[in-house]
């Protein structure tokens, strides 16, 4: 069976990297652990800020990256509706990101303050989260396409 688990999985992955230090300025933000005055004061400072996040979750979240791929591929095997294979999906991107987080727990205490990284692994949570909902998962479509293709290749043979 063909399908675009690589393409989707890397657009679910890049979606939640570029988009979770974001939202995780907002939860600050919510939460009231910085203002606005002081985020805008900060203003060139965040941007670095957010090219560290960035860099620290590629690094990080690339092995689980793949592990979300080799998910997909399996429930791309198994014949369940498309929007309880995106529930299914949702459900292991959210174990895979908070599993991530808990492995680095030692390493993220570190670095500093654990409950900004909660934060961000929440962000995070909510990116991958956005992310298989809003892309489309083609798993069945191209076994379609390939299943007609054999056909008339068969009906052509027998002729």
């Amino acid at each position: 069976m063909k399908n675009n688990a690589l393409q989707y999985t890397f657009r679910v992955w890049i979606t939640s990297i570029l988009v979770s230090p974001f939202l995780f300025g907002l939860l600050l933000l919510i939460r009231q652990v910085v203002t606005v005055t002081e985020l805008i004061n900060d203003g060139f400072r965040l941007i670095g800020m957010y090219l560290f996040l960035v860099a620290l979750q590629l690094l990080f979240s690339f092995v689980t990256w793949l592990v979300f791929l080799l998910a997909v591929n399996i429930v791309c095997l198994i014949p369940i509706s498309k929007t309880l294979t995106r529930v299914v999906l949702f459900c292991v991107g959210i174990l895979l990101t908070v599993s991530t987080f808990m492995l680095l727990d030692d390493f993220i205490g570190l670095m500093g303050d654990r409950n900004s990284l909660v934060n961000l692994m929440y962000a995070n949570c909510a990116g991958i989260g956005w992310g298989v909902w809003y892309y489309r998962l083609n798993a069945k479509a191209t076994e379609q396409n390939d299943n007609e293709e054999q056909s008339i290749s068969n009906i052509e043979n027998i002729s």
